[in-house]
């Protein structure tokens, strides 16, 4: 984690998983242990992790753009340095694809056939990639209500 005097200590996880990974040099650490001791001394000295810390930060396993997530449903490997595997985790535990206004057309169109009408479908997604652009917290269920309400309020029903 690089913590310790004046921290000034290499991050001894990032150094053990290059010299595992790219076999340089055999260990007597495993990954799965390097990551536990990680986790847990973050635990012990209230020490946050940053959320993009490599080997050990919550996002790792994070795809945000459509290319991304479609790759790394059809191959784990496809962007990922390591695999949830190589840390002893499962993927469904680990690798997320969150929603946002980049993500693939598919995966967009799939959320949003589960919350409104087919003929409404392409109309929510354009809305909804607008509005996440600027608000990336907004989740696709707001949108849908919103652009409901601006609808509602035009002069001829659309949204453009």
């Amino acid at each position: 984690m690089g913590i310790g005097e004046r921290a000034g200590n290499a991050p001894i996880e990032e150094i053990i998983t290059i010299l595992t990974k790219k076999q340089i040099e055999s260990t007597e650490f495993t990954l799965p242990d390097v990551y536990k001791t990680s986790i847990n001394i973050s635990k012990i000295l209230d020490f946050q992790i940053s959320e993009n810390k490599p080997i050990i930060g919550e996002n790792i396993f994070k795809h945000e753009s459509g290319i991304h997530q479609d790759g790394t449903k059809k191959n784990i490997n496809m962007y990922q340095y390591l695999v949830p595997s190589d840390l002893g985790l499962k993927n469904s535990q680990v690798v997320q694809f969150p929603i946002s206004n980049i993500s693939s057309k598919k995966i967009l169109h799939n959320k949003f056939k589960s919350i409104v009408n087919t003929e409404e479908i392409d109309e929510n997604i354009s809305f909804y990639k607008l509005v996440n652009k600027f608000s990336p917290e907004v989740a696709p269920e707001d949108t849908v209500d919103l652009l409901q309400i601006i609808k509602r309020r035009s002069k001829d029903g659309n949204f453009k």
